[in-house]
């Protein structure tokens, strides 16, 4: 089995048809077909059934894909890390798109001390991070509350309060948690579990109109009018189109943090860069 094959085998499954990956890879269908069916018979099972429109993963088929990812991550983890060592002085940066305006200025100044040093950043969300960091990939990356972590090391950034945007504010004062009951939400789905348990402890229903997977969708159909969206008071500068209001609820918040792996060989990069919250 080569490497080539588990790229084929990944694209194929996240295109959903052979014919989709084909293009991706910029291949022609009947190679990848012929690619696909030597890797089930060398491994003996049936990866997945092909339907008219897209493929259908068997069982033993999502183990594999489960377990080729792995093997992908550790294979792109192990080139990164020795292209390291000829690449010269790089911080490896996992970034979450709310906490980017943060951090940046941190950035900044560790590259006024370190003029030498380039930088990777990996952007994605707070669980993308922790599978970032699983696999080395990053150095060092930015996490927001609520998550459960193991095996990490942390640094506090800060604490920041969720706000409400929505066409229809004419005042930028503080909003209720009643007052908000009383409107159609827009939920970034990250915070569901914390802001309907802030609601439940206050008493109070609120009215769900929509759960997003993504800030920026909850913030989209806010401006279309179509309710109140609720998220970290980091999106506030995207808000062009909508007001913001504080909601008046001091345990409405998430914490941000930079996140580490613990290791006995630690990336010489990280130290002087957490040296630079300190004071924070």
């Amino acid at each position: 089995m080569e490497m080539k094959q588990l790229e084929y085998y990944r694209a194929v499954v996240e295109c959903g048809s052979i014919s989709k990956a084909a293009g991706k890879l910029h291949m022609s269908q009947p190679p990848l077909s012929y690619q696909m069916k030597q890797l089930e018979a060398e491994l003996g099972v049936k990866l997945f059934e092909r339907g008219p429109r897209q493929i259908l993963l068997t069982q033993a088929g999502q183990v594999f894909y489960e377990r080729a990812i792995g093997i992908l991550n550790l294979s792109a983890a192990a080139i990164q890390e020795t292209s390291r060592i000829s690449a010269g002085r790089t911080l490896h940066l996992g970034i979450t798109s709310t906490a980017s305006p943060l951090i940046l200025p941190y950035i900044s100044r560790f590259s006024v001390l370190y003029p030498d040093v380039r930088y990777e950043i990996h952007d994605g969300t707070t669980f993308e991070m922790q599978q970032l960091l699983e696999h080395h990939i990053v150095d060092i990356a930015t996490m927001r509350t609520p998550i459960s972590l193991s095996d990490v090391c942390t640094r506090h950034v800060t604490t920041e309060p969720m706000i409400a945007a929505d066409l229809s504010f004419s005042s930028s004062e503080g909003i209720t948690l009643s007052s908000l009951s009383k409107r159609p939400l827009i939920l970034y789905r990250r915070y569901r579990e914390l802001i309907l348990q802030v609601f439940h402890d206050h008493a109070l229903t609120p009215d769900i109109f929509c759960e997003c997977d993504d800030a920026r969708t909850a913030l989209a159909w806010a401006e279309e009018g179509l309710g109140t969206a609720i998220f970290p008071c980091s999106m506030k500068p995207l808000c062009t189109r909508t007001a913001t209001r504080t909601i008046k609820a001091p345990e409405l918040e998430t914490e941000i943090f930079l996140t580490w792996k613990k290791s006995r060989h630690e990336p010489e990069l990280l130290k002087p860069f957490l040296a630079l919250f300190d004071s924070v």
